[in-house]
């Protein structure tokens, strides 16, 4: 039976370039562009949930560290 690829490319990424290099990273692109409110609140709509044991809503997890910001820059 032959190997199909229907998750991970064929040809793994070795860091980020590389995997820009191949097309990749236009949510990035697109998403650092919009509002993070506006990104949380298409996350809530979704009803996207984390994959550890118990599916905590990614829209919350992410609105608690944008309420609690650092103040330092990176």
């Amino acid at each position: 039976m032959p190997l199909i690829h229907r998750v991970l490319d064929e040809q793994p990424c070795t860091d980020l370039d590389a995997y820009v290099g191949l097309g990749g990273g236009d949510a990035l692109s697109m998403v650092r562009r919009v509002e993070p409110a506006n990104v949380i609140d298409a996350l809530t709509r979704s009803g996207l949930r984390g994959r550890g044991g118990a599916g905590f809503p990614t829209a919350t997890k992410w609105s608690s560290v944008m309420a609690n910001a650092s103040s330092v820059s990176a």
